[in-house]
């Protein structure tokens, strides 16, 4: 089952429907397999030298042991083989490798048509036996060692806007270098094995190092680091009534990620299986935001777009373990995990650029502090009730504590230090607990029909509390949230009509939340600041998707999609008052109710006349409504006739109307052994259309995208390879707002890369690439755009084994 944790800063996050969906996308292909025609599994005890090893060598190592590896899948470890749903331990005809060797997937046949004699029905039953029994491994080899690292090195002229093509391709420009990527294993007599795999660019884009040390009876070690750069601009918005640039900050933005786990464990089969781990994740940097600050010109006309930026330091431990035991029809899985978080993070906007001056005379200063654990546990449990029954049914809770501090002050552009005595806000703390239960259940026991349900329900429970300093005032603030939601899945699979799969999935839920909110500051003013409220919402949601595909003759495919979905929430405001003049216009006391319906229609349809012409047409249409109905509120306005109060009669309006068309084609085009050639198209065209309000309305937010890739390869001879790609995107949401501000992207973006690649022998392969990027954005009239030239070249080495 897939892990049901807590997202990072909540006290559940939970995915509602994961174990829904693992039996609805798993187990209901797992319940069709069992009338695949596969041979059936010898009945002998499989001896893993004697009988796999000799399969694996014929027909599989050739393209996927550590010197070939073909479409990342390697074979030369137990855990390697599993990959991800390749092979299913103790379910061969739920496993794909099966498949594969059995030609059961068009384009996946294994050994590759013309590269390898199909599998003998007996050596396939000798392989699904092998599976069924456990997937016992031993050594490829009695001893071996192989070593591959690529030493690359690689430069960049950048002319333009340095900061966007990094920020665009996580690459710095001038010159960088390293191992492009390096891997090694060592086997033994005994069926210990130690590998590991990374690569390391320098001085700072990338470093990345996987290990495993695995025995066959004390179990796997593996430890990992990894460490990137992400790239920020620090440009801000483009306004041509100033005559000027685009503002920007005079500093570089960037993350640095890291992250570093370790796990020990066994997982021997028809055994109890752990894993006990500790993993460490941690972002340290400046990023851009679009807080954007003001400017003004002459007439002091404000624009928004002096450019903002964050400053994040966040660290996160997890401790975890995991505890689970398949039997032949169950399947048991406990988890359960420690997380720490915490994070200091700073957000930095313009307090104003007045006439004349290119930075601002001060910058306000947001910071927020937060320290929190949270502690989960998720407890599954998988049965197979009959061979057309599959049962599964789980339960998680979890529960946090925290505490944030909140800052907000005035700081000096040049010295980053405080122009005043900054407010802090302390004391406030957090605390969130949940319980999740769900039912599932996969049966098809009528010929042609698979059918699944599930059922699951939620209850949590969020609370912040705390008697901060507020502008030197004390003050009392609570709040507390409570919502209970349950969600229902319904799903039905029909293949008994000639060259058709009809399926039909539905979707439910019911919430209710309860929100209380309180707040009162201790000065000498009555005003909205000090409020009690309390409101209920109830939410009804719906989504359904019904599809069809047809196979009308050999090579097509036609695929025909409708979808439909509602949300709507009606709420209740049972309190709603607060010290000011006019009390009662708190949010959401002016909302009565909030409704979101939408429909998608989809088609696909796919052409495949040769084995080396494949060609695939997709469109879908979206279509969404946002309606809102309102309460009668006060609303304080400001205009040309001074301060007013502006009573709102209850309305009901439609806050919004999307429209989206998206089609793309894509054509695989391989005529002879040494040509490859794809190419893929698509454009999107979207309008969000708003309504007339006091005889004002937004203009449309409308434009399209149009994308475009291609992909070239060419084997010049046995030993030569030459490859190339090219890719264009072009956006256009570009509207002109009042004053003259441009509002949505207008952007340009070419990527083209030509390179060879020469085996020089079995020990050794040169590579030799160019890279050429080109941006252009009329939304920043400029400001970002660049130009980018770049060689690539690495020079492969194998050593060990051969």
């Amino acid at each position: 089952m897939p892990s049901i944790l807590p997202t990072s800063g909540s006290g559940h996050g939970l995915n509602p429907w994961v174990m829904v969906t693992f039996l609805a996308l798993g187990a209901v292909i797992g319940l069709s397999q069992s009338s695949k025609p596969l041979p059936p599994a010898v009945e002998w005890q499989v001896d893993f030298q004697k009988d796999i090893l000799p399969i694996l060598k014929a027909s599989c190592l050739g393209c996927h042991d550590a010197d070939e590896t073909q479409g990342e899948y390697l074979m030369t470890t137990r855990e390697n083989a599993i990959g991800e749903g390749v092979i299913e331990v103790g379910h061969s005809d739920q496993s794909l490798l099966i498949d594969y060797v059995a030609h059961l997937e068009l384009d996946y046949e294994m050994p590759p048509i013309g590269k390898g004699e199909k599998l003998t029905d007996e050596q396939i039953g000798i392989l699904r036996a092998w599976i069924d029994q456990g997937l016992a491994y031993g050594p490829i080899d009695e001893a071996s060692f192989n070593f591959e690292m690529t030493p690359a090195i690689r430069f960049f002229e950048v002319q333009g806007n340095g900061a966007a093509f990094r920020e665009h391709t996580w690459m710095r420009d001038g010159w960088n270098g390293g191992f492009q990527s390096f891997q090694w294993e060592q086997n033994d007599a005994q069926g210990r094995t130690f590998s590991g795999r990374g690569s390391v660019v320098g001085p700072y884009d990338l470093f990345d190092l996987e290990t495993e040390l695995r025995d066959p009876d004390l179990g796997f070690f593996r430890f990992g680091y990894q460490q990137s750069r992400s790239y920020d601009m620090a440009v801000g918005g483009y306004a041509p009534a100033l005559s000027s640039p685009a503002p920007t900050l005079d500093k570089d933005l960037y993350l640095d990620w890291r992250r570093f786990w370790i796990e020990m464990g066994i997982d021997r089969p028809e055994q109890w299986q752990w894993t006990l781990s500790y993993a460490y994740q941690g972002r340290d940097g400046d990023k851009s935001t679009l807080h954007w600050g003001p400017v003004y010109d002459a007439d002091f006309n404000q624009y928004n777009i002096y450019p903002a930026w964050k400053s994040i330091q966040t660290h996160q431990h997890r401790v975890g373990f995991e505890l689970s035991r398949e039997w032949e029809d169950t399947r048991l899985r406990n988890q359960s995990f420690l997380d720490i978080y915490q994070q200091s993070n700073g957000l930095y906007t313009a307090d104003g650029v007045l006439p004349q001056a290119n930075r601002p005379d001060s910058l306000s200063f947001r910071s927020d502090e937060t320290e929190q654990w949270v502690g989960s546990n998720a407890l599954s449990l998988e049965r197979r009730l009959k061979p057309w029954w599959l049962a599964s049914g789980g339960y998680m809770v979890s529960t946090s504590r925290g505490d944030v501090t909140i800052g907000l002050g005035n700081v000096d552009p040049t010295q980053f230090s405080y122009l005043a005595d900054p407010f802090l806000s302390r004391g406030i703390e957090l605390e969130n607990q949940s319980h999740v239960l769900n039912l599932n259940s996969l049966f098809g026991p009528w010929k042609n029909w698979v059918s699944y349900a599930g059922v699951q329900g939620e209850w949590s429970r969020r609370k912040a509390a705390g008697t901060p300093s507020i502008y030197g005032n004390p003050s009392h603030l609570w709040t507390h949230r409570d919502r209970f939601q349950i969600e229902e899945n319904l799903g039905l699979r029909y293949t008994g009509w000639k060259k058709s799969v009809l399926y039909s999935d539905v979707r439910l839920q019911q919430e209710r939340i309860g929100l209380n909110e309180n707040a009162h500051i201790d000065d000498q003013w009555a005003s909205t600041d000090d409020f009690m409220r309390e409101t209920f919402a109830n939410g009804r949601h719906l989504r359904s998707e019904t599809g069809w595909t047809y196979y009308p003759a050999r090579g097509w495919s036609i695929r025909p999609t409708w979808g439909f979905a509602q949300r709507s929430i009606d709420y209740d405001h049972v309190l709603d008052a607060d010290l000011s003049e006019w009390p009662g216009n708190g949010y959401p006391a002016m909302l009565a109710s909030r409704s979101t319906t939408g429909n998608d229609l989809g088609l696909q349809i796919g052409w495949k006349p040769l084995s080396w012409l494949q060609t695939r047409l997709t469109y879908r249409y979206d279509q969404q409504r946002y309606q809102s109905r309102l309460n009668g509120f006060i609303e304080e306005s400001w205009n040309e006739n001074g301060h007013q109060m502006l009573d709102r009669p209850p309305a009901s309006l439609v806050a919004g109307q999307l429209r989206a068309h998206y089609l793309e084609g894509t054509l695989t085009w391989s005529p002879a052994a040494r040509w490859f050639w794809s190419f893929t198209s698509s454009v999107t065209q979207s309008r969000m259309s708003t309504p007339l309000i006091d005889q004002q309305r937004l203009d449309a937010y409308e434009g399209s995208q149009f994308s475009q890739s291609t992909a070239w390869t060419y084997l010049i001879n046995a030993r030569t390879t030459f490859r190339s790609s090219y890719s264009w995107n072009h956006v256009d949401y570009e509207q002109t707002l009042p004053m003259g501000l441009p509002l949505g992207p207008r952007f340009d973006h070419h990527a083209f890369t030509a390179g060879l690649n020469h085996e020089v022998s079995e020990q050794s392969a040169l590579g030799l690439q160019y890279g050429f990027y080109r941006y252009t954005d009329k939304f920043l009239n400029g400001a970002a755009d660049y130009r980018a030239h770049g060689l690539f070249a690495t020079w492969t080495l194998r050593f060990g084994d051969q």
